[in-house]
Formats: structure tokens, C-alpha cells, sequence
């Protein structure tokens, strides 16, 4: 007796094929699907956190850039306007302290009429020029210290006013016009007082002089010289005219009779 086998074309076979045909069809479309839905989930997610990121890069950049402005903007500037100056810089001195507690002490170098920023923080701060440094012989300059408050909120300018002092000026001209005089006035007495030194002593040398003239002259008047029998002259001992005669004579005696000095021994 033969056994029946079922043939794979046989109509229940067929059905047993496809249902299972079906099957794998069925899981590949969940597959599919399955991922289809995932991509669709997922891309919006993607997308939302690129666009958080951009965002957020793009707030960061927009902060600092307002704050870069902000800083360029919010700053101190200082002018300084001198009326009759010609000088050049300008020193001012500054003193103070910032709202961070920072002690400020510094001197800046401006140019007149030029604004020029100050790197300084929100503070309170003292401002004075330095007038003595800027003072001549004759021109004396005059500031008020000006006490300044900086927020930092906005720009702000702090103006500085130097003026000629006429009234000091004048009184330093006066006192310089009167120095020079008293110079020249002491220089004129010391040279006439070195003159009348000068001519007194010339008057004392002189006087010595003819005191030792007059002296010398007693002395010779009284001198002992010496004539000849025949000649007109007198003579000083050992002179070659007394050969012949020697006659003893004082110098006064001699002149009143008439005798003169020989010129070879010069009595």
C-alpha cells in the first residue's frame, strides 16, 4: 500500500507558501515602516537642537557685540582749553578712586583743545592741571580743581579751563622790572664805590710819593758836595772834576750861589 506525499505544488502547499510569503512581506513592511517613523521622529529633534545651538551662537555674538559697543561707547574723555598758551602739553594731575575700590593716582600729558580718553572705570575722581609747570618769568596761569563723576553709563567729557592770571602776571612783570632795577642800582654803587677806592688809594700813593720826594729833597739840600776854586758846578765826592781843588759845600749853600749839578757825577 502506498503512502501519499503531499506535493509542494499540491493546492495545500501552495497556501502554506504564500501564507508564509505573506508573513515575510508583512515583516519587512513593519520593518520599513518602523524605520520611516524613526526618521521622521528623529529629524525634527535634530533639527529643533542645531537650531537651539545656532541660537544660542548667535545670542553669544549678538552679547559681545553689544558689549564691545558698550565699552566703545561708555567712555571718559578729557580737554583741557588755555587761553594764551603756547607751550605745548599739558600735565594734569589725577586723584581719586573707582567704584571697584581701585586708588587712582596718575598724571596724564594732554594736548590743548584735544580730546583725549582716560582709561578709568565708573569713579569719582580729582582733576587739576599743573600751573607751575606752565609758568614763565612773566605769565603766571590759573585752573580750579574740578571734582568729577564717572558712571560709565554713557561718554562724558570732563572740560578743563586754563586762564592767564592778569593780576599775578602784572605783579610778577612789577617784580621782575623791580629786581632788575635794584641789580642795576647795586652794580652803579659798586662801581663808583670801587672808584673813590681806586682814586683814594691813587691820592694816598701819591702822597706817599711827594712825602718821599719832599724827604729826599731835605736830605740832598743838606747833603755835603764839593766845588773847585774855578769851576760853576758841584760835585759829589770822588768825581774826576776835583783833581785840581776840593772845596766842602752843603747842596743848599751851593744853589744859592749860583753853582748847578755836574752832569757827569749828578749830585
Amino acid at each position: 500500500m502506498k503512502k501519499h506525499i503531499p506535493s509542494l505544488f499540491s493546492p495545500k502547499s501552495a497556501d502554506v507558501s504564500r501564507s508564509s510569503g505573506l508573513t515575510l512581506a508583512n515583516r519587512a513592511v513593519s520593518v520599513a515602516m518602523a524605520a520611516v517613523i524613526s526618521l521622521v521622529l528623529c529629524f525634527p529633534l535634530s533639527a529643533c537642537s542645531s537650531n537651539s545651538s545656532s541660537n544660542q551662537s548667535e545670542n553669544e555674538a549678538q552679547n559681545q557685540a553689544a558689549q564691545q559697543v558698550g565699552d566703545a561707547c561708555d567712555e571718559f574723555r578729557l580737554v583741557v582749553s588755555a587761553e594764551e598758551w603756547s607751550g605745548g602739553s599739558i600735565s594734569v594731575h589725577i586723584t581719586g578712586q573707582s567704584d571697584s575700590g581701585k586708588n587712582i593716582d596718575e598724571t596724564l600729558v594732554v594736548k590743548p583743545d584735544v580730546q583725549q580718553t582716560v582709561l578709568l572705570g565708573p569713579g569719582t575722581y580729582n582733576l587739576v592741571v599743573d600751573t607751575n609747570a606752565m609758568a614763565s618769568a612773566t605769565v603766571v596761569y590759573q585752573a580750579c580743581e574740578q571734582t568729577y563723576t564717572f558712571e560709565g553709563k554713557k561718554d562724558s567729557v570732563a572740560r578743563l579751563v586754563v586762564k592767564k592770571d592778569a593780576e599775578a602776571s602784572d605783579a610778577l612783570v612789577a617784580k621782575a622790572k623791580a629786581e632788575q632795577e635794584a641789580k642795576a642800582t647795586a652794580e652803579k654803587a659798586a662801581a663808583e664805590q670801587a672808584a673813590a677806592e681806586k682814586a683814594a688809594a691813587e691820592q694816598v700813593t701819591a702822597e706817599q710819593q711827594a712825602a718821599e720826594e719832599e724827604a729826599t729833597a731835605s736830605q740832598n739840600n743838606t747833603a755835603t758836595v764839593y766845588i773847585t776854586k774855578t769851576g760853576e758846578c758841584y760835585h759829589r765826592d770822588g768825581c774826576s772834576s776835583l783833581r785840581k781843588s776840593k772845596i766842602p759845600i752843603s747842596v743848599s749853600d751851593a744853589q744859592a750861589r749860583g753853582y748847578r749839578p755836574c752832569k757827569n757825577c749828578n749830585p
